[in-house]
């Protein structure tokens, strides 16, 4: 039998029920319950007496319990034991918690052989990505990442999007970049007559096509790259992509508003969650600008300026543009000087896609916002309405003919952008490298090798510029070996390592072209150097390990020329300081690490 409801809503509420409550609820709770059942995991454990006294925690929060334990149900607990606690959640004797759980019985499920994880840095947790959401940041991190999902679902449900399941697999290439993961089937021809098939780059161009019956729409899904060039630390091959289009919408001022109150809401609601926040900055080691956290309480609207005004604003700080369009240095570069997240629009066409709406004077009806530590987090643009003019601009013809009828089947004009989620989180939480916003990040993975590099100048007081060296090489590496040198070494980064020492990274299968250039750097930017490679290796550890040797070697050989006792102290305090710490992200690009 089926019954209409007609005028009226029916709500119906159900919520999962489970034997054991979550630590969250207890710490929440100032009711005596008894008896009670809790698991999770041992963060602290100390013996007092005739008691154990156990901090216990399940990852579902941020909150933790105390949890005393008399030796007669178990002696001991090793930190990291995954337990099952019965007891009963009284008031608690000390005057640290209001409420403790008294343990009548434990099993212990599980035990971890190496329970150290806070002292790690986000470098060697990324090695161990199966072991990282043991750190009590990463999990906050992850935390925040599906609370912020959540609320970016109802922000659009509530302002009456509809949610679309855009295809992860497609037969064309939406940016017509060529940047695409091929997919093939065991079975020959499982795909009929689409002879090639895609993970989706986007999926914009479909959610065009559900805009012509269903007036706003969004999807939230995974989206593919494989450009082998995206390896800094604000890309990954695969990432979450929020999408959303909007038909009848023909003003860009129209949708850079719509932008910036989902990036308002967004901020609201993570300024709510101090203490997530709190722990997700111990998970980083190193510090950002203060202004990454300063935005994030500054309500004023976002600034929004042309890319022809962009380029003028740079131009006047030294700033140099790349091509069509700004690198990540200039994107950075322009979010610090507004002091705030700012809309850079009206992008020349040959900078942007084939769908995007033209204008008369060759630029095109887009933006992206740009954003403290990732940059570009959003780009969207009013779409093109004349089916004419898409077919020509059409990069593949064959598969995307479906994308100009739909603008001869009724399809207004619309509007739309993608934001780049896991970018966002990167944002609103300040974690330096994107590959930490996420549990199993995807990449493409480049075998390097390091040259330590020894640059010596008569100018005493000159200070040689890692960008102007990295001209010079290049440059060299172009003379001696034309265009397929210089693509081979297109990946070069040079930074400072410690004062007149620098490290030169370049792609394994390009080391003998960069090496070969090096002995041949006789000036950089009129200045006259010496160039002296001190030790190739194949991993920035092995470098820190010989600028070490050289070091002490340098400061040993001057101790034994001492005079005074003074002079002898202060060197064998240096002696005893050198580290030979490197700070090289090894996932940066040269796009990143070519400015001084």
């Amino acid at each position: 039998m089926i019954h209409l409801f007609s005028g009226c809503r029916v709500h119906l509420k159900r919520s999962i029920s489970f034997v054991a409550s979550t630590v969250g609820e207890l710490a929440a709770s100032t009711t005596v319950k008894d008896p009670v059942t809790v698991n999770g995991w041992v963060l602290r454990s100390q013996k007092f007496g005739k008691m154990l006294f156990v901090r216990l925690y399940d990852g579902l929060s941020p909150s933790n319990i105390q949890v005393i334990v008399p030796r007669n149900v178990c002696k001991s607990l090793a930190v990291g034991s995954a337990v099952r606690i019965d007891g009963r959640w009284k008031p608690s004797q000390g005057s640290e918690q209001m409420m403790e759980l008294e343990a009548s019985s434990i099993q212990i499920l599980a035990s971890d052989d190496k329970p150290i994880y806070e002292e790690n840095s986000p470098d060697v947790l990324r090695e161990q990505v199966h072991l990282r959401v043991k750190h009590p940041g990463f999990s906050a991190l992850l935390r925040m990442r599906s609370l912020l999902f959540s609320h970016l679902h109802s922000f659009y449900q509530k302002n009456g999007f509809i949610y679309i399941d855009a295809p992860a697999l497609t037969s064309n290439d939406c940016e017509g970049a060529g940047e695409t993961f091929s997919v093939q089937a065991s079975k020959a021809n499982f795909f009929g007559s689409e002879k090639h098939m895609y993970l989706s780059v986007s999926g914009q161009l479909h959610l065009e096509a559900m805009a012509n019956g269903l007036s706003r729409v969004y999807s939230f899904g995974n989206i593919f790259r494989a450009d082998i060039q995206q390896f800094s630390r604000t890309h990954m091959s695969e990432f979450r992509m929020l999408e959303v289009e909007v038909a009848f919408c023909d003003s860009l001022d129209e949708i850079c508003s719509m932008v910036e109150e989902c990036i308002q809401s967004a901020v609201e609601f993570v300024r709510v969650h101090q203490i997530e926040l709190h722990l997700i900055k111990s998970f980083q080691k190193e510090k950002n600008d203060s202004f990454c956290d300063e935005w994030l309480f500054n309500s004023k609207p976002f600034p929004r300026i042309r890319y022809s005004d962009a380029l003028k604003i740079l131009e006047q700080h030294g700033q140099a543009s790349k091509n069509a369009g700004l690198s990540k240095t200039n994107e950075l570069f322009l979010v610090s000087h507004f002091r705030s997240p700012v809309f850079i629009t009206h992008f020349p066409t040959e900078a942007k896609p084939f769908y995007m709406k033209r204008t008369s004077d060759g630029l095109t009806e887009s933006f992206d916002l740009l954003m403290p530590i990732a940059g570009e987090v959003v780009g969207g643009s009013v779409r093109e309405e004349n089916s004419q003019l898409i077919a020509e601009g059409n990069p593949d013809k064959e598969h995307l003919n479906w994308y100009s009828e739909i603008r001869r089947r009724g399809k207004p004009i619309s509007a739309g952008f993608g934001i780049g989620f896991d970018r966002l989180v990167q944002s609103l939480t300040g974690v330096n490298n994107i590959r930490d916003t996420i549990p199993f990040p995807r990449m493409v993975k480049i075998k390097n090798k390091y040259a330590l590099v020894q640059l010596l100048t008569d100018e005493a007081k000159c200070k040689l510029q890692p960008l102007n060296i990295y001209r010079e090489i290049m440059q060299l590496i172009s003379e001696m070996h034309g265009d397929l040198g210089f693509s081979k070494s297109a990946r070069l980064i040079v930074k400072v390592a410690d004062n007149d020492i620098f490290v030169v990274r370049t792609p394994k299968d390009g080391a003998d072209v960069t090496l070969s250039a090096l002995p041949f750097l006789r000036s950089v930017k009129g200045v006259r150097v010496v160039c002296n490679t001190l030790f190739v290796g194949r991993s920035i550890r092995s470098l820190e390990k010989r600028l070490i040797t050289i070091r002490r070697k340098e400061l040993a050989g001057r101790l034994s020329h001492c005079k005074s006792l003074y002079e002898k102290r202060k060197l064998l305090e240096a002696l005893k300081s050198v580290t030979g710490r490197i700070k090289f992200d090894q996932t940066e690009s040269s796009d990143e690490e070519d400015t001084p």
